[in-house]
């Protein structure tokens, strides 16, 4: 909905600027009304057409700096922190290094 709000906006203040162009004492008003409407539809175009464009666009999938191997995983497998003090326990059958508590 809120991608349209900008075009129904704009098509409303066409609108109303043409009303105001009937009567010659407001027709500097009306003119001035039908320009910010017109901006108004651009931008709700605009708009709109940014939304419908494919959010997973494959081309781009390879842009970018490529991960380094191994990057993914900063902790050895099975690790774990102490609950008690938060030290960092390498295997979680062994008791932690500073405490003495289990995993």
């Amino acid at each position: 909905m809120r991608q349209y709000l900008g075009l129904i906006a704009g098509c409303v203040l066409v609108a109303m600027g043409t009303a105001f162009l009937l009567s010659p004492a407001t027709r500097v008003y009306g003119v001035m009304v039908i320009v910010s409407g017109i901006v108004g539809v651009w931008y709700g175009i605009v708009t709109l057409r940014q939304s419908r464009q494919d959010k997973y666009d494959l081309s781009k999938l390879f842009e970018g700096d490529p991960m380094p191997e191994g990057g993914e995983e900063t902790l050895p497998d099975k690790s774990g922190y102490c609950s008690v003090c938060g030290a960092f326990i390498a295997s979680p059958y062994k008791p932690c290094p500073k405490c003495g508590a289990a995993l």
